[in-house]
């Protein structure tokens, strides 16, 4: 059954917003976009750390070829007729408006299913048939993680964490970050946003849930791999371990979900998004300090047309 989104939930959304981010206030939001770019972020949506000067952006330097849509989804570049690709995130010809010109990367401009989404009240449904909790299986105790900086994000390499989707098993592959973050909730970015992927097995579809973080406290998450992040060397990593039970706290309460894309090129269709909505976890000023002295380049694809798709929230 599909209804309209909770009350109580936008409510909720918008009192926070306006508590937190007062500048938000005075600005203007619309679910309805034209053009396959999107909603460009402007200047005033991204977070500028006042302790940390600001960077240009610029080209990514990672050397490699795709050879799945899940190995493009960070490696940042191709190989189409022997021609090298490299994506980045500036306005130029390599941009995310212009991700969808290269071969083999069409789907970024014809898709219409694309991520990330801007999230407004008029895209939100509940669905009862979502389960109330969302379906997550991690094992106690520390486990072995792998940890790069392949020069647009940091990538946590983990495996044992389990999704659980209309009865269907997922198991994570790795997890990564943007910054600002690439979904937006009102019209507001926030300043980091997490994505745990997720593989089945059988069929190689992806579900990925993803964390949108406010400025705050430390997260004692982040600071697992934080405190120690990697600047760019190309085919190096750490290893390390990881606790996942620090993620059941960010699993709790409302989430959305909806059908959408990899955000980065191939811009693959047909992966499961879910998006924690109730709590928003905090990442301090210093933590995301020592992620841009690591990663320069910020790294938000703008958002992305809904094209009649709705956010169904659970109940």
């Amino acid at each position: 059954m599909v209804n309209k989104p909770p009350s109580t939930l936008v409510t909720r959304l918008k009192t926070y917003i306006n508590k937190h981010h007062r500048y938000h206030r005075n600005r203007t939001y619309s679910s309805t976009v034209s053009g396959s770019a999107g909603i460009q972020r402007s200047q005033a949506d991204s977070i500028l750390l006042a302790s940390s000067p600001a960077t240009p952006m610029k080209t990514s330097h990672v050397w490699a070829v795709c050879v799945t849509a899940l190995l493009c989804l960070h490696l940042g570049t191709t190989v189409t007729d022997g021609a090298e690709v490299r994506f980045d995130y500036t306005n130029g010809p390599n941009g995310p408006a212009n991700w969808g010109n290269f071969p083999g990367w069409e789907t970024c401009k014809t898709g219409r299913m694309q991520s990330p989404m801007l999230i407004t009240p008029d895209i939100m449904v509940t669905d009862k048939k979502l389960d109330a909790k969302l379906g997550t299986n991690y094992p106690k105790g520390p486990i072995p993680a792998n940890i790069s900086n392949n020069g647009h994000t940091i990538e946590v390499a983990v495996s044992g964490l389990e999704l659980k989707i209309n009865k269907v098993k997922y198991y994570s592959r790795q997890m990564h970050v943007h910054y600002p973050s690439e979904h937006t909730i009102l019209g507001y970015t926030f300043p980091l946003e997490l994505h745990l992927v997720h593989v089945e097995p059988a069929t190689g579809k992806i579900a990925v849930v993803g964390w949108l973080f406010t400025l705050g406290a430390d997260s004692p998450f982040l600071a697992q791999f934080f405190d120690n992040l990697p600047t760019y060397t190309p085919g190096s990593e750490e290893t390390f371990p990881i606790d996942p039970i620090k993620f059941l706290l960010s699993t709790e309460g409302t989430y959305g979900r909806y059908m959408g894309s990899l955000t980065t090129p191939p811009c693959t269709e047909g992966v499961t998004w879910t998006l924690m909505l109730w709590d928003f976890p905090t990442v301090s000023t210093n933590q995301l300090n020592l992620l841009k002295a690591a990663l320069p380049e910020s790294n938000a694809r703008p958002t992305q047309p809904a094209n009649g798709r709705k956010l169904r929230i659970s109940t």
